[in-house]
């Protein structure tokens, strides 16, 4: 595969698209520029060459990490040993997000 194609998406503009339902029910393009970094696109390689993928954010509290874990979906609440988290698999992508000790 090539991975110039890629360096030069994050080196310009990359043009997307996003659908709306009008109010005749069909749906219409909308064009909306997205620019893409030298990290987002690494990430974007690693993760279409990868098996797994997984995102961890610590010393959270409850709301901030029920949050960051509701990004991928609805996640599970695990309480074990003193530690606690929201956690969700879905596909490839994993993700977990620690609550801090005493966190409200």
């Amino acid at each position: 595969m090539n991975w110039d194609i890629y360096k030069q998406l994050a080196d310009r503009w990359y043009e997307g698209y996003k659908h709306k339902l009008t109010s005749n029910n069909k749906r219409s393009e909308i064009m909306e520029k997205v620019f893409v970094t030298d990290d987002e696109l690494t990430v974007l390689r690693l993760y279409r060459s990868c098996d797994k993928v997984g995102f961890t954010k610590h010393r959270l509290n409850k709301i901030e990490a029920q949050e960051f874990a509701s990004i991928l979906g609805k996640p599970d609440y695990t309480k074990y040993d003193g530690a606690e988290c929201f956690g969700l698999s879905k596909g490839k992508i994993g993700v977990a997000a620690f609550v801090k000790q005493g966190g409200a």
